[in-house]
């Protein structure tokens, strides 16, 4: 007679939440910068979620999109600041009014940065795009 198989329940650790801040950093000038910005806004905007894509920077988001002709339906709230911009990019993130929070920054976030920013985003069910133009 065979010996019965023994099973033994192994109990694997959850896999990492995937996180809610994507990171972009486009080298270049201004004029390759411009173009790349565009088509990723442009394609953020194209989503099925109602909400609208939230743009933070120092500068307004018209210049990079006016040159390329207007699509229907293009919902981009614009927030320039000279300030805090990530103070700014977190509310909008936990108000869950934008699908997408796009912040334009000068430099790497230090970690306790990215935390306060990845509960924001899921807090309001929303991500965060960081770019950074060098």
């Amino acid at each position: 007679m065979e010996q019965p198989v023994q099973l033994e329940l192994v109990h694997s650790s959850p896999a990492p939440a995937p996180s809610h801040i994507a990171d972009v950093s486009i080298p270049g000038g201004a004029h390759a910068a411009r173009y790349l910005l565009a088509g990723m806004l442009r394609e953020l905007n194209n989503s099925e979620d109602a909400r609208w894509v939230c743009w933070v920077a120092g500068t307004p988001v018209k210049p990079l999109l006016g040159s390329a002709p207007k699509q229907s339906g293009e919902h981009i709230l614009q927030v320039v600041c000279n300030g805090d911009r990530l103070a700014v990019a977190e509310r909008a993130l936990r108000s869950g009014r934008s699908h997408t929070v796009v912040v334009l920054i000068d430099e790497e976030l230090a970690s306790s940065q990215r935390e306060q920013l990845e509960r924001a985003a899921a807090e309001g069910d929303a991500d965060c795009l960081l770019v950074t133009v060098h």
